[in-house]
């Protein structure tokens, strides 16, 4: 019993549970639902949205929930649309019209029906909604689509009845495309005139009318397939038919941009057999393939449909890329003979950056060349591969150029242009005496060419030839009359006669070269000028006129670093002192600091002055040398402004400041050999057997980094401080001076450096003759380049000095008792 009223009991229990489940409420009351709705509907948060009209709907039927469900299941259509997520939007759209039975058909509906290739579908609704599908721009646009489509697709065929037009009309265009692909023009001609003007194969019978008259009149079928209409489904199509129409070959790019099937209908309506659309297919694997043998075995393949003479060229042209090909070449084409072959493999080389390998190459095919008959033999083809040799070793190996050229010019003397980048090699490779023979040969054989003139006057200037430097100015005068660069030159002639004149205190004589300076430079552009004039003038006691001059050469100088490093050193080369000018120009305050601009220029003006004024340099930089300190340690500087701002330094000999310029570009750029090689130099003040083992090492390792990173100058820069460990000329003056010496006094050095002055002005010639009075041995001096010709000078004045030359050079002096040397004039 009590078992049964347990029962009785749980019974009870179970019923009560479920009558209250029937009865009680949702969690979420009506009001706070609608407004969740609402608020997912305003946030465009629709997915939210239809979860909660949904949960209303449940708890009562309405009309205006009903409609916010179905608004909610059309926007999220369009949502995920957005995103390419078609198949879901069909579904989703179909919940909003099953709500909306009503709504118009959506032209965006259409569209997601064609991307998700329900055609079926899409035939349906086409048939039962009929003119209003034509409402959209894909809606217009669908029957002709389909009618397309259904081609090549029976079973959207299958889904229109009978007599829709699209399949009332499909075999009709179906027999139009077979007869015009077979050739018989009349059939299809009949066939499409079965095509009324409204079917929605119009567009495709406009194509086929066209194609068929281009058989006959090409111009008017190109208009006739511009009379595609405009967004219609076959424009693209025709488009690509114009673009095949008016080449000379396929365009295969146009054509791999088509569908593939309005491809194969291309394919079909220009008759491609087999072999041809073997070809098309294997032309788009190999349109962007890297695999030179994939590409030219396919053309070899192929070359019976593209031309033998077409792919004999093209797979000439591929063996450079291919050399392994050339086997296979000979069996398609003929012999190659060896020069080709040799041809073939040098230029591979080149294209691998392998030059010294492509220059033996071309050495072998010059020698090929040699093996030739004389009839079938041009010798021009050997000099211009020369040429190529010394293009391609120039800046790698410039000795190999060098060969090359004068071969070159052995077998066509003729080629202006190969004497100038001969001579122009040989000045970069500091070979000046070959250099200038070249120079000489050329100007033999082009005596009026502009730019060899020009090379040749700069030539003597380095030389410092002044006199015929001056006089190759004026011939390039004569020939240029407005060549600045001979008009510049030979202002700095009769500037550097002034300065001579007024050394020796022949002021009137200074006075006429700086007038004849003057009458050239009719703009008041030349700085060296002024201060000349200028100090002539303060020489004269005429101070007002010396101190217009002077002003006018600092505007004309910029007025910064460059300005007052160009009055230091023309004061210098005059023998005046610094102070001479002081109060006549504003000068310099101590914390300035000059800029990028100022510190190019006075690189420039520092090359400038290297010829000519070279002893100057340090005495005209030391005063400036604050300046430079500060201006050095500026952000903003690239690698060249720091090998350029080295390069002056070295030249100029501030050690400390060449230091600082090493340093700041390495804190910059730290694998910059350069700038190794400044700080070594700098240390070693110049002379190489001064490098610790440490800095040797260093220096050794920043060659090889310049040799890797194909930095020409910096290595030649530093092997030639290298060479300087085994110049027979450095005597390796050092702390302790050598046996020899003792005899020299401190005391000589301000008459020693003044007589070196006066030698370093002397043309060439007159140095040149100069030492040959003095020297009792007859030495090959004009073979000499100025630095060695001043080196033997230096040696005669310490014997003027008294120094014992015999203890100096270790025995006896090999010149004999020295002669005086003359006085420069």
């Amino acid at each position: 019993m009590q078992n049964l009223g347990f029962l009785k009991k749980a019974c009870c229990k179970i019923f009560s549970l479920n009558a209250m489940k029937a009865v009680t409420p949702p969690k979420t009351k009506i009001d706070d639902l609608q407004a969740e709705a609402s608020f997912a509907m305003q946030h465009r948060r629709y997915k939210e949205a239809i979860v909660h009209f949904k949960n209303l709907l449940k708890l009562e039927h309405r009309p205006d929930w009903e409609q916010g469900l179905a608004e909610a299941y059309r926007q999220r259509a369009l949502q995920i649309a957005d995103k390419g997520m078609w198949q879901e939007a069909i579904i989703l759209w179909d919940n909003y019209t099953k709500l909306e039975p009503k709504s118009l058909l959506s032209d965006a509906y259409l569209g997601w029906l064609v991307h998700a290739g329900q055609f079926p579908k899409l035939a349906k609704l086409l048939a039962e909604a009929g003119s209003v599908t034509e409402q959209g721009p894909v809606g217009r646009k669908l029957p002709e689509t389909l009618a397309v489509l259904a081609l090549q697709n029976e079973k959207l065929l299958a889904a229109f009845p009978q007599e829709h037009p699209i399949a009332k009309h499909h075999s009709v265009v179906k027999r139009a495309i077979k007869a015009y692909c077979a050739g018989r023009d009349e059939e299809s001609e009949e066939a499409l005139r079965q095509i009324p003007s409204r079917s929605p194969y119009r567009n495709v019978r406009t194509v086929l009318k066209a194609l068929l008259l281009m058989g006959s009149d090409r111009s008017a079928g190109l208009e006739m397939l511009g009379r595609v209409e405009e967004g219609s489904a076959c424009r693209r199509l025709a488009h690509a038919l114009q673009g095949l129409a008016r080449a000379t070959g396929p365009d295969l790019v146009a054509l791999s941009e088509l569908p593939p099937k309005q491809q194969a209908l291309i394919q079909k309506l220009n008759g491609y057999g087999k072999e041809q659309l073997n070809l098309l297919r294997d032309a788009k694997k190999i349109a962007n393939s890297s695999n030179h043998r994939l590409v030219f075995n396919t053309v070899l393949s192929n070359r019976k449909i593209l031309g033998e003479s077409n792919c004999r060229r093209f797979c000439l042209a591929m063996l450079v890329d291919f050399p392994e090909g050339m086997d296979s070449f000979q069996k398609a084409f003929g012999f190659l003979s060896a020069f080709e072959r040799q041809r073939i493999r040098a230029l591979h080389e080149e294209a691998q950056g392998q030059y010294p390998q492509a220059a033996t190459h071309w050495y072998k095919a010059i020698e090929e060349l040699a093996r030739m008959p004389e009839p079938g033999r041009d010798r021009m083809d050997e000099a211009l591969i020369l040429r190529h040799i010394a293009k391609l070793a120039e800046h790698e190996v410039p000795e190999i150029a060098v060969g090359a050229l004068e071969k070159s010019l052995e077998v066509d003397p003729g080629d202006q242009m190969t004497y100038v980048a001969l001579v122009g090699l040989y000045e970069r490779i500091e070979e000046p005496k070959e250099a200038q023979e070249w120079l000489e040969r050329a100007l033999k054989r082009f005596p009026k060419d502009v730019e060899l003139l020009t090379l040749a006057m700069h030539n003597a200037n380095r030389r410092k030839a002044f006199k015929k430097a001056a006089g190759l100015a004026k011939t390039l005068l004569k020939i240029d009359p407005i060549n600045s660069s001979a008009r510049q030159l030979l202002i700095g002639a009769h500037i550097g006669h002034a300065r001579k004149q007024f050394r020796a205190g022949k002021f009137d004589l200074a006075q006429q070269e700086l007038d004849q300076a003057r009458a050239l430079d009719t703009h008041r552009r030349n700085v060296s000028l002024c201060i000349v004039e200028g100090l002539l003038a303060l020489r004269k006691k005429d101070r007002q006129h010396a101190a217009g001059l002077l002003a006018e050469a600092w505007r004309l100088g910029g007025g910064g670093l460059s300005a007052q490093f160009q009055l230091n050193i023309e004061v210098l080369s005059l023998d005046q002192p610094l102070s001479a000018v002081a109060g006549l120009v504003p000068g310099l305050d101590k914390k300035y600091t000059a800029n990028r601009a100022e510190l190019s220029g006075l690189v420039k003006l520092i090359e400038h002055y290297n010829i000519g004024e070279k002893r100057r340099l340090p005495d005209a930089l030391k005063p400036l040398s604050p300046i430079l300190t500060r201006s050095l340690k500026q952000p903003g500087f690239t690698q060249d402004d720091f090998f350029n701002l080295g390069q002056a330094l070295v030249s100029s000999a501030l050690f400390e400041q060449l230091y600082i310029c090493g340093t700041e570009a390495l804190r910059h750029f730290p694998v910059m050999a350069a700038a190794v090689y400044f700080q070594v130099y700098a240390k070693c003040k110049g002379m190489a057997n001064r490098m610790t083992p440490a800095d040797e090492s260093r220096l050794d390792q920043a060659m090889e980094r310049a040799h890797r990173d194909k930095d020409i100058r910096t290595s030649m820069m530093i092997g030639k401080f290298f060479r300087e460990l085994d110049d027979p000329l450095d005597f390796g003056f050092d702390e302790d001076l050598p046996p020899g010496l003792e005899d020299f006094s401190p005391s000589m050095a301000p008459a020693m450096m003044k007589r070196m002055d006066e030698l370093e002005d002397m043309p060439r010639a007159e140095l040149i003759a100069m030492l040959a009075k003095a020297l009792p041995v007859s030495l090959p001096l004009k073979n000499m380049s100025h630095q060695e010709l001043m080196d033997i000078a230096a040696v005669m004045v310490m014997g003027e000095l008294g120094v014992d030359l015999g203890s100096l050079l270790g025995g006896a002096s090999p010149f004999g008792p020295a002669k005086k040397l003359p006085k420069s004039r």
